[in-house]
């Protein structure tokens, strides 16, 4: 495994087809040519008319005299620019320290009131505790920055031609251990791992209690958390929390006692940017492994999972969707798909610029930015402006209110402790009408 940001790494590539990623190299490398060319002229002539009127306008030195010393002018030092392969490869601010007036930050926090009000409760406690959590800083990603067409990503061994096959095979790439599939099947002793996904089940197969040492579970997730965050933020990559993460958030800004993995989402053009530190080990135990298959944005059933994170030491993970606008279809030729389809779009506004996972996930944009920075089990991440909203739209309001949950794949209640402010497991009570885990 390599240690280091350029590596030897697969070839991928963020175009959506070959003739259009050979026309963007094409056009990169000229315009990159004809700008050097043009200001090697451009600092040849003004270093040339600096001289002449330096020669012109400086008086005669006597003979013998000493030369001065050129005066030293104060003023801030000059800025590193950023590096990239193409003249419109830019990455967002967001590698800047958190104090540094950056373009596209908010320092008014979005008002959470409007984001909780159909709940149709007395939502003041919540908003209150909420606001607790937020540092009241915001970031906007463009638009442009999930649709198809995005410059490839900043590493020197790019290959078009392989990039495509590779996205076009719905091989399944990840491969996970245990009834539940929360732990990469790679990093699991295979005395701990009796069940796993790499044979399909039969459709009468029961699978049993799957039973994790939740403390474990969450040194495991809270430490790939907090080191995922620092790497990102040092190399300017842009991500928030989703699912149950965004759900544990909701309640008490920490992570469901019960929940064994993470559940990550960023921009297509992130995605596309983090292939350059595929195969990368941080902080010498997490793994961060690309998914070949990136490039092909429409449902995949083999690969839903774009990426992922993994702790080599226990095989916990955090998985990465990268977010698309795509026009919502019927992924099958048939009725049944066609009415998946248009419900999947009657969730959205009219005319919604909407972002979808392979999953698929749909989201309106507008729900998502700008992100807002808050705090999860006390680790800065960014989370989705409506957070409650888009937790409403997946899994409905019970989510949002029930007070018991019933985690199937334990065979175990939890419940709130509202003097606690957190999840309990509680025994002897009767599951119906309680809300399924997520």
């Amino acid at each position: 495994m390599k240690t280091s940001k350029q590596s030897e790494l697969p070839s991928y590539s963020a175009a959506v087809t070959h003739r259009q990623l050979s026309l963007l190299q094409k056009r990169q490398r000229s315009r990159g040519i004809l700008l050097l060319v043009v200001a090697s002229l451009c600092l040849l002539t003004l270093r040339l008319c600096g001289l002449c009127a330096a020669v012109e306008d400086a008086p005669a030195r006597p003979s013998g005299a000493p030369l001065r010393e050129k005066p030293t002018v104060p003023g801030p030092a000059p800025q590193k620019r950023l590096k990239g392969k193409g003249s419109h490869v830019r990455f967002l601010p967001h590698s800047q320290p958190f104090d540094a007036p950056i373009p596209g930050w908010n320092h008014a926090p979005e008002p959470l009131s409007a984001d909780i009000a159909f709940l149709a409760v007395n939502y003041s406690d919540i908003t209150a505790r909420l606001q607790t959590l937020d540092t009241g800083r915001s970031l906007s990603i463009p638009q442009k920055h999930f649709s198809l067409n995005q410059p490839p990503p900043a590493i020197y061994n790019y290959n078009p031609d392989s990039a495509l096959v590779m996205a076009k095979q719905d091989s399944k790439y990840f491969y996970e251990c245990g009834a539940d599939a929360k732990r990469d099947l790679r990093f699991v002793p295979r005395s701990e791992c009796t069940i796993d996904n790499t044979v399909e089940k039969p459709e009468d197969y029961v699978a049993p209690a799957v039973v994790h040492d939740l403390d474990v579970v969450h040194e495991a997730l809270t430490s790939l958390l907090r080191a995922w965050a620092t790497f990102s933020e040092q190399h300017g990559i842009t991500w928030w929390i989703s699912h149950g993460e965004l759900l544990g958030w909701y309640w008490n800004g920490r992570l469901m006692p019960w929940d064994a993995d993470l559940d990550l989402q960023m921009s297509t053009y992130q995605l596309i940017q983090l292939v350059a530190f595929n195969q990368t080990l941080v902080e010498g135990r997490f793994l961060i492994d690309v998914n070949p298959s990136i490039l092909y944005r429409t449902p995949q059933e083999m690969n839903t999972i774009d990426a992922r994170i993994v702790d080599t030491k226990t095989g916990y993970l955090a998985d990465i969707t990268g977010l698309t606008h795509i026009k919502i279809t019927a992924t099958r030729n048939d009725e049944a798909a066609e009415e998946e389809a248009e419900e999947r779009r009657s969730r959205l506004p009219f005319r919604a610029f909407s972002v979808s996972c392979k999953s698929p996930h749909d989201y309106d944009y507008n729900d998502i930015m700008p992100l807002q920075e808050t705090f999860l089990d006390g680790i800065k991440v960014w989370r989705p402006k409506n957070a409650m909203h888009i937790l409403e739209q997946e899994y409905g309001q019970k989510a949002l209110l029930s007070e018991k949950y019933y985690v199937s794949h334990r065979r175990e209640t939890f419940g709130w402790d509202r003097t606690e402010k957190v999840w309990v497991p509680i025994s002897g009570e009767d599951v119906e009408d309680q809300q399924e885990s997520v």
